[in-house]
C-alpha cells in the first residue's frame, strides 16, 4: 500500500462499491452528521439546555430532519451535475446502467467527505481556541484549510471516478478540474445555506 492508498482509498474499494440505495441512505445520513457536526457541537447548549420537554422534543427532530437534509442536498447537488458531465466525456462509450453509476459516485463523494473529517477536526480545534483569530497565523491555517480540503475530496473523487468510469489518462486533469471547481463552490454555498437558513430554525 503507498501513500496515495493512504489519503485517496485503494482503487479497489471503488471497484468493489455497488449500486445498492439502502447504503446509499446510511452514507446520506453520515455525510450530514459530518457537514453539521462543528456546527451542531456549537450550538449544543442552545439546542439542549434549558429547554422545556415541547421544545427540546422540537429541536431533537428539527435536528435530526435537517441533517438528513443537509446530506441529501449536499451528495444531490454534487453528483448530478458532474454525473452528467463524466457521461459526456464517456459518450464515445455509453454508459449501460446509468442509475448504479450515479449511485456509486455518490458513494465515492461519502467517502471522499469521511476521509477529511480527521483534518476538519484538527483545524476546527486549532481555530476554536480563545484569542487564536489574533494570532499572525491564523488567516495563513485559514488559507491553507480553504484549500486543502476542496483540494483533498477533489482527488478523492477523481480517483474513485476514473476507477469506476476508467478515463483515458487526456480526461483524468479536466475531471479533477471540474470536481475541485464545484466542489469549492458547493462548500461555500451550502455552508451559507446552514449557517443562514438551517441552524437558525432550531430554538
Amino acid at each position: 500500500m503507498n501513500i496515495l492508498d493512504v489519503l485517496l482509498l485503494p482503487k479497489k474499494v471503488y471497484e468493489k462499491l455497488t449500486g445498492k440505495r439502502h447504503t446509499l441512505v446510511l452514507g446520506i445520513v453520515l455525510l450530514g452528521v459530518a457537514d453539521l457536526l462543528f456546527d451542531l457541537f456549537e450550538s449544543r447548549q442552545r439546542i439542549l439546555v434549558g429547554k422545556v420537554p415541547s421544545v427540546l422534543y422540537f429541536n431533537i427532530t428539527l435536528t435530526i430532519v435537517v441533517t438528513i437534509l443537509v446530506g441529501l442536498i449536499d451528495v444531490l447537488f454534487f453528483s448530478l451535475p458532474l454525473f452528467d458531465l463524466f457521461k459526456y466525456f464517456k459518450k464515445e462509450k455509453s454508459i449501460s446502467n446509468t442509475g448504479e453509476h450515479l449511485v456509486k459516485l455518490m458513494k465515492i463523494y461519502i467517502c471522499a467527505n469521511m476521509l477529511v473529517i480527521p483534518i476538519n477536526t484538527v483545524f476546527h480545534l486549532i481555530f476554536s481556541r480563545e484569542g487564536f483569530e489574533q494570532n499572525p497565523m491564523a488567516s495563513v491555517l485559514l488559507s491553507i484549510y480553504i484549500l486543502i480540503i476542496p483540494l483533498w475530496i477533489s482527488a478523492v473523487v477523481s480517483r474513485g471516478a476514473n476507477a469506476i468510469y476508467g478515463f483515458v489518462p487526456q480526461l483524468r486533469k479536466m475531471v479533477f478540474l471540474a470536481v475541485f471547481i464545484w466542489s469549492s463552490i458547493l462548500w461555500h454555498v451550502l455552508g451559507y445555506i446552514v449557517d443562514t437558513w438551517l441552524i437558525v430554525l432550531i430554538k
